[in-house]
């Protein structure tokens, strides 16, 4: 069974203490050389994004918001392990989408890392990397959703991997949260029933997917007449 979450702070118990500068550090009794110490907590949420939709853009939302996260890095896959390349666009394509989607969120980023590996993308690396790109000090929540689940015995490193960051596993409508591994916490968020695979289908049919992926996403999608 998987760890449930309710409490309006979750991993509150996992959060770095707040640490005031020694004596040397700054004048005794001084005021402004008193300054606070937080360790920063980033969300991470990978995957082919082909296209992004609405279930990925209100997952990250929901965890930035319950687990307190200051963001969150989408990380676009050049060449996901799990999924056969010949579904995937062109990876600068889904980038591209991937920005238009979080432009309007300050909480949100895209990072260039996996795509600019042009190889395929392993979570641990990635997360080995952005560990010593924002100090090794921060927090990582790396995002999956439930579908993502009984994949977890192929990842590579699983075990080491759940040594350097929090896994949390969120809701997908058809799929448990129940998993075997006691280091993966669950929250719940607002279910979306989409998925990349749908639109695709929607778009190849002509119909309309605006009530799923951002406006500028879809007109992106028109305009470059992908998945057609």
């Amino acid at each position: 069974m998987y760890a449930q979450i309710s409490s309006p702070r979750p991993f509150d118990k996992l959060r770095t203490p707040r640490r005031v500068p020694s004596e040397s550090e700054g004048k005794r009794g001084s005021r402004a050389s008193i300054k606070v110490f937080t360790t920063m907590r980033i969300g991470i949420l990978g995957g082919s994004f082909n296209p992004v939709h609405s279930g990925h853009l209100n997952l990250a939302e929901d965890a930035r918001r319950i687990l307190d996260l200051e963001k969150v890095v989408f990380v676009p896959a050049y060449e996901p392990p799990h999924k056969s390349p010949d579904l995937l666009i062109d990876c600068e394509d889904r980038f591209r989408m991937l920005e238009l989607a979080v432009r309007k969120n300050p909480a949100f980023e895209v990072s260039r890392y996996e795509i600019e590996k042009k190889t395929k993308s392993y979570t641990i690396e990635t997360i080995e990397y952005l560990k010593e790109f924002y100090t090794a000090d921060a927090e990582l929540f790396f995002l999956i959703g439930a579908d993502s689940l009984k994949e977890l015995d192929t990842w590579k490193d699983v075990d080491r991997l759940s040594r350097l960051c929090h896994f949390v596993v969120c809701d997908r409508p058809g799929f448990s949260k129940d998993t075997k591994y006691p280091w993966v916490e669950a929250i719940e968020i607002r279910p979306v029933d989409i998925s990349s695979t749908q639109i695709r289908k929607m778009v190849k049919a002509g119909e309309d997917i605006g009530e799923f992926v951002p406006q500028a996403v879809s007109d992106y999608i028109s305009k470059n007449t992908l998945y057609r």
